[in-house]
């Protein structure tokens, strides 16, 4: 389906997303990212052109979109500035969105692990413990391939409750042609 605005959602169905927002969604060169940088660093070839994380929190209503920067050894941290929106408003969502995306992924040097910084998206949530965030806020990131469409993935806990780790397989797909209001409209579906 080449339609602008479609939903592929990984059952197989096809749903068309809501009308609104004149965000289009921009190339932008990017990468996957890891969550909790002091425990894992993942590394990826054939790169996507566009990563963005979102941390979802149900209970407060708060989605946080930090800004993803790519380190010279190629691996993938979470920086500030970090935007805030509302679960309940999908305009805030998708304004949140555009903005970090308007940023790309800033190149920044290598961290040595003595000096690893302090996970960005904690001091935005108003927690003060890492299992206090990850028991409030789920994450999911949106990727854009070479193809054009972008894929929306879930990013549960991990097995052994220390940060989270990405689905294999994609619980979403939008067209290439999609707005930053369908996506913010697709991620709201797969928080659910």
């Amino acid at each position: 389906m080449g339609e602008e605005g479609c939903f592929h959602f990984n059952s197989g169905q096809s749903q068309r997303g809501e009308e609104g927002g004149n965000f289009p969604l921009g190339r932008v060169v990017s990468g996957l990212a890891t969550t909790r940088p002091e425990f894992k660093s993942v590394r990826y070839s054939g790169l996507p052109m566009l990563l963005l994380n979102v941390y979802w929190g149900a209970k407060s209503g708060q989605v946080l979109v930090p800004t993803m920067a790519q380190t010279e050894a190629g691996f993938w941290l979470e920086v500030d500035p970090v935007e805030r929106a509302d679960t309940s408003d999908l305009s805030s969502i998708a304004s949140a969105l555009q903005r970090c995306a308007s940023r790309g992924n800033p190149r920044v040097p290598t961290p040595p692990r003595s000096a690893f910084p302090e996970w960005v998206v904690l001091k935005h949530s108003n927690k003060k413990r890492l299992r206090d965030f990850e028991n409030e806020f789920g994450l999911l990131s949106i990727e854009q391939s070479h193809g054009d469409s972008y894929l929306i993935r879930n990013h549960p806990r991990s097995k052994d409750g220390r940060g989270y780790e990405p689905d294999l397989v994609a619980c979403l797909t939008l067209c290439g042609g999609s707005t930053f209001f369908e996506i913010a409209s697709g991620l709201k579906s797969a928080a659910h």
